[in-house]
């Protein structure tokens, strides 16, 4: 070994030792992984947890601190697993199905995961939290308890309903993004948050220029397109993922000929989630697109983590 790469190791090494550790966060409800992809440059994970198996074989396959599969309705439970971490921040995205605008939209027993989010929070007491959701749970009753919860606790949380086309995310997904900082005030990063956004929306194929042009997507109801156009942000990626039916009648606003588009694949639609494509995804098709579709877009965590830690930095 020469002595200018000895020399360039021994800096190396030096300067990794002066470098201070990174706070240790535990993920919640963590899915296929995306939040703990995106935030791991800025907080060491120890672990996750989902009740969800086929996640957590995912999540397992792709990082590798790991996962376990672990009901978090038993907060009981859960906050003697987590307590022996001893995590600085507690991260998580609830399921939101009941939140959404392509579910029943009526609060029920998944809703309540996201009180039993705040419920193993304050068993903990990290030094923060940080939360994701679709945008609707900002009004429901649940988020209503669960804040309650967590300001009886100390903590000063912030709110923001962010669309992800503004997070290097080429899709219009419109997510409430929650911080909570122990004895902190309210909205203490609402600043760096609302500073922190791109000027104009990202699109597919800005981002992906290897997608195809335009693609189907199965509508919602009768009076939405089905198809759409890679010059602009995608609409939400969802756990639902058909076909293009054999006989689809062009509708207004379709950006082409049904006759020359396809549905996305599930890498395909994993990449628009932000996700790499090395990501390796299990199950059959049906399984894989109701993991992307499930999944926190990895940078739109990396950008709520960049702000919580320079938030806590500036304490």
């Amino acid at each position: 070994m020469g002595v200018a790469h000895t020399t360039a190791l021994r800096w190396q090494n030096r300067f990794a030792i002066c470098l201070p550790p990174l706070p240790t966060a535990v993920d919640l409800f963590c899915g296929a992984g995306g939040l703990s992809l995106g935030i791991k440059q800025h907080l060491a994970v120890a672990q996750g947890y989902d009740w969800h198996s086929p996640a957590v074989d995912v999540y397992n396959r792709n990082l590798a601190h790991g996962a376990d599969v672990l009901d978090l309705a038993d907060v009981t439970t859960a906050v003697r697993a987590i307590r022996r971490l001893a995590p600085a921040v507690i991260v998580g995205s609830p399921p939101c199905q009941d939140f959404s605008a392509a579910g029943c939209q009526t609060e029920s027993d998944r809703a309540s995961l996201t009180v039993a989010f705040a419920e193993i929070v304050t068993g903990v007491m990290p030094r923060a939290f940080l939360m994701e959701n679709v945008d609707r749970a900002q009004s429901s009753s649940a988020w209503q308890v669960a804040r309650e919860i967590l300001k009886a606790a100390g903590y000063g949380i912030t709110e923001r309903v962010i669309c992800a086309s503004l997070l290097g995310v080429p899709q219009r997904r419109r997510r409430l993004i929650v911080w909570g900082i122990l004895d902190g005030m309210d909205d203490a990063l609402g600043h760096l948050a609302d500073s922190r956004l791109a000027s104009r929306p990202l699109s597919v194929a800005e981002a992906l220029p290897h997608l195809p042009a335009a693609w189907y997507r199965h509508p919602r109801n009768p009076r939405t397109c089905g198809i759409y156009t890679a010059t602009e942000p995608s609409p939400t990626i969802t756990a639902t993922n058909r076909p293009i039916p054999s006989g689809y009648l062009r509708r207004s606003g379709d950006a082409a000929d049904p006759a020359t588009v396809r549905h996305l694949t599930p890498a395909e639609r994993a990449e628009i989630q932000g996700f790499p494509p090395t990501w390796e995804w299990t199950g059959s098709q049906t399984a894989r697109d109701l993991l992307v579709g499930n999944a926190v877009p990895p940078p739109v965590g990396a950008w709520a983590a960049s702000i919580l830690i320079d938030g806590l930095a500036q304490r």
